[in-house]
Formats: structure tokens, C-alpha cells, sequence
């Protein structure tokens, strides 16, 4: 028997109670298991002329016997395998389902048809399943047992089963197998209502004990009568696919009390001291009952509890957070910037901690829209609702941040002047006035022959202005002819309901930068010529320019909603873009896109001292930077002056840049000249003679 059902039973237990007033994402998810052909209960009601239509609303104990109606193991996980990743439930799928009672597959509503349901039914059941999770059998209300009793369909043996699904070693199941296995050992339940089932458990346990699981199991193996041979599992349910990024809204404090120091420190944090270090607590029940040996007399602490848990256990790197303040605001957001869960004693309070990198900060009213849920910590992936309120309030696709560029987590580390020379093979003075041209401007276009290291020189610009090596402020996106105004700034994409309005990428980055106007952003565009600019920029030309920035200059978008609904660019937000000067296949820069940006030509470094000596720090030998630097050279020299060619198609220095791992010997250099300055070589020139002799003198 190895009960491995329980963990994931009791965890749906708990996340199906934040579903009460969302009953419709339930069903919603459930219509989609029975589309795929699984065995989940009936979707259809039937009003009072008898006619067929959509159920509207559902509980707990309804919503649990959709695993629990057919005697099929590998039916049950497959169920189970797609809740599981709806709603990121953490537990696993399980191997067996011993012990666990079926529910009529004819009839396994907990209620009636709407014709014969009263109002209050569903409530009562949904506030029956609250106490479930929170009491045992000991301490349920028994006036609230008797009132779920008294619903139509509702009987001692369904209650008491759904009770035992949800909370399987707080409660007996008493249905045909362990009532026939007590009554053969003269234990009977006198009245099916809350005392007499109360009375009944009581016997049992002063007989049996309270491994309520295990004696199900034992009456099933005496009375039962389901095919032993359906419980073998399958073996080929699995934890493979890739995890995606939860949700999480996170309140630092009451009303965001403590935002400000977090913000600043770069970390969420949440309190409950007392616990100590809540890594070491193997499940949530453990902590409950901790938190029950602190307060005395205090009711079952699920939702505390399930915080302390999912901080500490579930939260995991790339997971996005949303600050609160109160229930009606929302006051920052960032990602989860890895896996490690802290205690640290040090702190004065909050001292449960996880590393965030927070994106942007401010104050945005969601009042008109709906109230936050109160807790501390809450998952709001599967409540999409909520998430289209959140990304609406602050004009970013919260769900997709972990995909975009500005979650590259690499430390953040002091950057100078004197690191980017380092790196770059330009003089200081060069250097210096290219930087100037950047902070001017705002914006420039690093245009060059192939292999001077454009993009390189790009990041390392950003790094310099920044002063410091924060990747997490810098995007890059590679524009092509098919690139688009809706891949860049917004328009329509088809989803499962239809067409629905998303933000591109310089859409969302820019909002980032306008959250953070403290620091500077950078948008990197390589291969800025390849796309068509007037198309992708569309009415967006204007807001490059440095004097056109900020929320004075805002204008509505082409997919503006109305008037009202504009955008700008913020003043922090600095854009480089890439040109290679050698392919032919590119347009001409837009002119008016060009008097936008300011212009920077990299030349081939092959005499640059700097580049001598990155080759010498790299084991080439004395002999072959010589050759390079002259062959090279000689070469770029005959390219400069064909007419149809010219110096924008000279061979840069990068290629002769020898990546990790690369020893740069005469084999590596011939292999470097054959397999790719010769393809180079061949696109420049008509004759394969003169490309051969031009390869031969390389190799000489």
C-alpha cells in the first residue's frame, strides 16, 4: 500500500478553495478534460422544462468525484496529470489510488438539477468543504454536517466519502465496504446525521485506530467488488514537460508597509519568525501545527500555513511577483531571480527572504476592477481574470516576463571606463566619443564592415553609460524583412477566443524603463537595416528623438482603444542599433529614421595594439598575430579599393577572435580562412580565380 495519492488529494484540497467565486474556470477546465475524451463527471443541467443546458456551478466535493467516478487507475492519472498542470500543483501524479472510494458514475453531483436544487445548496457545500479542510471529524460543526446533509442527493456515505477525499486521514468514509466491515465486527452507525457518524468513528477508533486510509483499504480487500487488475499504474505518466512560470501577488507588509526597504534590498520577505527556518518542515501540515503549538486556541491555519509552504518550497527562479498594497492597489513587479529560499536571523523581522529582481515600481488602482485576495501570498496563474486586470493596470504581459530579456539574472557588478576598454579595440578618445554621441542622442547606430563587433560593442556601450554590468536593463531583438509594427509595438494575435490585442517587445521594454526612470534602459536592434523601419516604428518615428520624450509627448497607437490610451517613451530609455555596411540585401535607411539616430563607424582593429594583445592572453604565437595583422591587412586593402566593393566590405577583426576552448595555432587560422573568410570572399567576387588567389596568399 503505498497511499501515493494522498499528498496530491489534499494539496487539490486546498487550491480548489480559491475557486469559490470562480466556479466558471472550474468548469471551464473540466468541459476541456471531457473534450479530450476524459471521464470527468457530467457538464450539462436541466431547468425546469427539462431542457439540456451548460451547469453553472459547481463544489468542491462535485469537483473531486470527477477523479473518483471510474475504477480506471490510468483513467484517474490522466485526469489528475492535467489538473496538476492548470494549476501548478507541486505534489505528484500518483502511483495507486488504494483505499480511495468511487462515487456513482451515474449520479455524481453532490446536488440536484437545477430544477430541484435550492439557492443555498452549493454554498452550503462549498462552506461544508471549508470546514472539511480546516476541522476533523472531532471538531466539524455538526449543525453544518446536518445542513449538507439535507440537500437533495446528499446522504452520510457521499458526504463522508467527499470528506475523505479532501482530507483523507482526518475523516472515515462511510460507505458499503467500511460499513459492512464494521457491522461484521459489531460497530454500527444508529442515525445517518452528525451525531451518529460522530459516534460511529468514535467506536472505530477506540476498536481500530485512525489510520482512516489503511482501513479502507482493509474493508475494501473484504467487501469490495472493483477489478483488482484496473489499479495497476501507469508507468508511462510523467513530470517531463517543462514547468512554466507561476504568478504570484505578494503583499510586503500591511499596505506595502515595508515595499520601499524590499524594493531597495531587492528581495521579497515574509514574517512568521517564530517558525524558524521554514526549509525544514517537510509539508504544510507540519508547519500548521506548528503554528498551532505558538497559538493556542486558534482555528486550522490553512492559509497561513500554505504561505509559509509555498514561500519557502514552491516559489521557484523565473516566477513572477506582484506587489501589493491592501486589496486595491498594485504597487511593483519582478521576477523570482533563482531557486534559494533564505532565513536569516540577522534581520530585524521579515526574516524568510528570496532574491527578486524587481522591474518596476509605482502605484496602480485596480479599485474599479476587483479586489485582491487579503492573504499574504497568493498564485493567480489560473485565475486569468485577475492577470488581465494586473496587466492591463500596468501595461505589461506579467506571464510571459520570464521569456523577455529583461530576466537575464546574471549579477549586477560595477562597470568603468576602463573595463570597456579592456574589452573593446578602440582607443580611449574613440571610446569617449561615441559615448557622448549615445547620451546626446539616445539614440545611435554602430554601422561597420562583417567582424568588428558591432553587437559586442553594443552591450559594452550600455554597461558604460549604466556603470555597471546590468543585464537585466538591456534587450536585444534582430530585425528581418518580415519583421513587423506588431511583433514591435502592439496589434492582434489569435488566441483561443479569438483576436486579442498584445504588446510587442519595445512596448513592454519601455514600459519597464518608465516604471524605473531612476536607471538607464537599453534597447539594442541588430541588423537595424534589414527590416522595413517605417513599417515597425510606424507612428513612433517622432518619440525617438531625445527631446521627445516622456509622458508630455504621449500619442495614441495605431491600436489605441480610443483617444485617451496613449504611449510614450520615457527619457531613460536609450536605443543601438547595428548596421552591417556589406550586405547587399538590405535597404537603405529611412531618412527620416536616420536624422533620428546618431551614427558610429567601427573599422577593422587588425593594428590596434588591443588587439595584439588579447591575442597574446590567448596563446597565439608572435608569428601568427604578425601574419594576421599583414595578410589580413593586404587583403582588406585590395577589398577597399574594388569599385563595386569598397571599405564597408573589408573583413573585420572578430573573425579572428578565437572563441572558448579554441587554441589559435596555424590549423585553427587555415580553418578560419577556408570556412569562412573564402564564403566571404566568394559573395564579393564573380571569379573563383581570383577568390583562390586571394585564399592562397591568406595561407602563404
Amino acid at each position: 500500500m503505498g497511499f501515493t495519492w494522498i499528498p496530491i488529494y489534499e494539496e487539490l484540497a486546498l487550491k480548489i478553495l480559491e475557486f469559490e467565486n470562480r466556479q466558471g474556470q472550474v468548469l471551464t477546465l473540466l468541459r476541456e478534460l471531457r473534450a479530450e475524451g476524459l471521464k470527468v463527471i457530467q457538464l450539462n443541467d436541466r431547468d425546469s422544462k427539462e431542457n439540456e443546458i451548460p451547469l453553472a456551478e459547481i463544489d468542491p466535493l462535485t469537483f473531486f468525484a470527477s477523479f473518483n467516478r471510474t475504477s480506471s487507475t490510468p483513467g484517474r492519472q490522466a485526469i489528475l496529470k492535467r489538473i496538476k498542470d492548470a494549476w501548478g500543483i507541486t505534489a505528484p501524479v500518483p502511483d495507486d489510488f488504494d483505499g480511495v472510494p468511487l462515487a456513482n458514475a451515474q449520479n455524481s453531483w453532490a446536488f440536484a438539477y437545477l430544477a430541484d436544487r435550492e439557492p443555498n445548496d452549493v454554498p452550503i457545500l462549498w462552506r461544508s468543504a471549508r470546514e472539511g479542510v480546516a476541522k476533523t471529524w472531532q471538531t466539524f460543526d455538526q449543525k453544518l454536517f446536518d445542513e449538507t446533509l439535507s440537500i437533495s442527493q446528499m446522504g452520510l456515505a457521499r458526504l463522508s466519502m467527499s470528506l475523505f477525499w479532501l482530507k483523507p486521514k482526518a475523516y472515515l468514509s462511510y460507505d458499503k465496504n467500511t460499513r459492512a466491515y464494521f457491522e461484521r465486527r459489531g460497530i454500527f452507525c444508529e442515525s445517518k446525521t452528525a451525531a451518529g457518524y460522530y459516534a460511529w468513528i468514535k467506536k472505530v477508533v477506540a476498536k481500530i485506530g485512525d489510520n482512516f486510509p489503511k482501513i479502507s483499504v482493509d474493508a475494501y480487500q473484504e467487501f469490495g467488488f472493483e477489478d483488482a487488475a484496473d489499479a495497476a499504474p501507469l508507468v508511462s505518466i510523467s513530470e517531463t514537460l517543462p514547468r512554466s512560470p507561476r504568478l504570484w501577488l505578494f503583499s510586503p507588509g500591511r499596505d506595502a508597509e515595508f515595499w520601499d526597504q524590499m524594493h531597495g534590498e531587492g528581495v521579497m520577505a515574509i514574517g512568521w519568525n517564530e517558525l524558524g527556518d521554514l526549509g525544514k518542515y517537510k509539508d504544510q501540515e507540519q508547519i500548521a501545527k506548528k503554528i498551532m503549538e505558538l497559538e493556542p486556541g486558534r482555528g486550522q491555519p490553512v492559509n497561513d500555513s500554505l504561505a509559509c509552504w509555498e514561500f519557502a518550497h514552491v516559489i521557484k527562479s523565473g516566477d513572477v511577483v506582484v506587489a501589493k498594497g491592501g486589496m486595491q492597489r498594485v504597487v511593483g513587479y519582478g521576477v523570482v531571480a533563482n531557486d534559494d529560499y533564505k532565513f536569516d536571523k540577522s534581520r530585524n523581522g521579515y526574516q524568510n527572504i528570496r532574491a527578486i529582481k524587481w522591474l518596476g515600481k509605482g502605484t496602480w488602482d485596480i479599485s474599479a476592477e476587483r479586489q485582491l485576495p487579503l492573504k499574504t501570498l497568493t498564485e493567480v496563474r489560473n485565475d486569468p481574470e485577475l492577470v488581465q486586470i494586473l496587466e492591463n493596470a500596468v501595461g505589461l504581459s506579467l506571464s510571459q516576463l520570464r521569456a523577455n530579456g529583461s530576466t537575464n539574472f546574471s549579477p549586477s557588478t560595477p562597470y568603468s571606463r576602463t573595463d570597456a576598454l579592456s574589452e573593446l579595440f578602440v582607443s580611449s578618445e574613440e571610446l569617449e566619443i561615441i559615448l557622448a554621441r549615445l547620451k546626446r542622442k539616445k539614440a545611435l547606430i554602430l554601422q561597420g564592415p562583417p567582424g568588428v563587433g558591432k553587437t559586442f560593442m553594443a552591450r559594452r556601450l550600455a554597461y558604460s553609460v549604466m556603470e555597471r554590468k546590468d543585464s537585466s536593463r538591456v534587450t536585444v531583438v534582430q530585425f528581418h524583412p518580415s519583421y513587423g509594427y506588431e511583433d514591435f509595438i502592439q496589434g492582434f494575435r489569435p488566441q483561443h477566443s479569438g483576436l486579442q490585442r498584445q504588446n510587442g517587445v519595445l512596448y513592454q521594454f519601455a514600459r519597464l524603463a518608465q516604471a524605473d526612470p531612476g536607471h538607464e534602459w537599453f534597447f539594442i536592434i541588430d541588423e537595424i537595416n534589414r527590416g522595413n523601419l517605417a513599417k515597425i516604428f510606424g507612428e513612433l518615428l517622432m518619440l525617438i528623438e531625445s527631446d521627445k520624450r516622456g509622458a508630455d509627448y504621449a500619442i495614441p497607437l495605431t491600436y489605441s482603444e480610443s483617444a485617451g490610451e496613449t504611449f510614450y517613451l520615457p527619457k531613460n530609455l536609450y536605443f543601438i542599433g547595428t548596421m552591417n555596411t556589406a550586405d547587399r540585401s538590405l535597404a537603405m535607411v529611412d531618412y527620416a529614421l536616420r536624422r533620428r539616430f546618431a551614427f558610429a563607424a567601427l573599422e577593422p582593429a587588425l593594428n590596434a595594439p588591443a588587439f595584439a594583445k588579447w591575442l597574446r592572453e590567448h596563446s597565439a604565437p608572435e608569428s601568427l598575430i604578425e601574419r594576421i595583422r599583414l595578410k589580413v591587412g593586404k587583403l582588406n586593402d585590395i577589398i577597399k579599393g574594388e569599385r563595386d566593393l569598397g571599405a564597408g566590405f573589408r573583413i573585420g577583426h572578430s573573425y579572428f577572435c578565437p572563441t572558448e576552448g579554441c587554441n589559435p595555432d596555424e590549423t585553427w587560422y587555415r580553418e578560419v580562412v577556408e570556412g569562412e573568410i573564402r564564403p566571404l570572399l566568394e559573395e564579393y567576387f564573380d571569379s573563383r580565380e581570383k577568390v583562390d588567389g586571394l585564399v592562397a596568399d591568406l595561407l602563404a
